[in-house]
């Protein structure tokens, strides 16, 4: 594993993660629930979701076990929350929902389309599309999907992250954790399958490349 392998995978998700933790209960007071709350949508979500369109799709495949894709999933989603913990932290609003999903959803898609370029140069992904199969180059691979499905991704998880801010920090109802991870993981989780679904279809941009009339590969 070459350096820039080890910070990708282990070093920078790892102080995230940690980071993560620390924050909110220390420096803004909230309870553990909180963070793990943010925490563990991504990771079901990578479990669930992404794993299932892998295995049913084969849209991606990855030289590190599942498990660590979703560690890498969840602590590059703390990010966008780290950044905007101030306007998580204000009363709970209308405004301040739309501004979470907005503001969250351009920060997913900018780290999702730079993690995912690097990992495919570093050989630790490789995207099964009809674009990557045109020889077009890492990056534009990458942004045939990128954009729509991390942004796609953050939009869901601010108004996420502020609605559990305000049931387990502002109205300190920690019992409903568990509820509000299952209320949140299923809808998004049958959103984001469709969204495979209709992206994987032979005109979508994640269509794996057809054999052509001959049968060769």
């Amino acid at each position: 594993m070459n350096p820039v392998q080890q910070r990708l995978l282990w070093l920078v998700p790892s102080l995230l993660m940690t980071i993560h933790f620390l924050y909110w209960p220390l420096v803004r007071g909230t309870s553990i629930a909180f963070p793990v709350f943010v925490a563990v949508i991504p990771f079901l979500f990578g479990l669930l979701m992404v794993g299932t369109a892998v295995r049913i799709w084969h849209l991606w495949s990855w030289t590190i076990p599942m498990p660590h894709v979703c560690f890498l999933w969840a602590s590059y989603t703390t990010l966008g929350p780290l950044v905007l913990n101030d306007t998580i932290s204000m009363p709970f609003s209308a405004m301040g929902v739309v501004k979470m999903s907005l503001l969250t959803g351009f920060i997913s898609a900018v780290t999702g389309t730079v993690i995912d370029t690097i990992s495919m140069d570093e050989r630790l992904l490789t995207v099964h599309s009809r674009v990557a199969a045109t020889g077009v180059g890492t990056v534009k691979t990458v942004i045939a999907y990128s954009f729509l499905f991390f942004g796609a991704f953050g939009l869901f998880i601010g108004p996420i992250t502020k609605v559990g801010h305000y049931y387990l920090v502002e109205l300190g109802d920690t019992s409903r954790i568990w509820l509000l991870i299952l209320l949140t993981i299923v809808p998004i989780c049958v959103l984001f399958l469709a969204y495979f679904a209709l992206m994987s279809n032979p005109r979508g941009a994640l269509a794996a490349k057809q054999p052509d009339s001959a049968g060769s590969p």
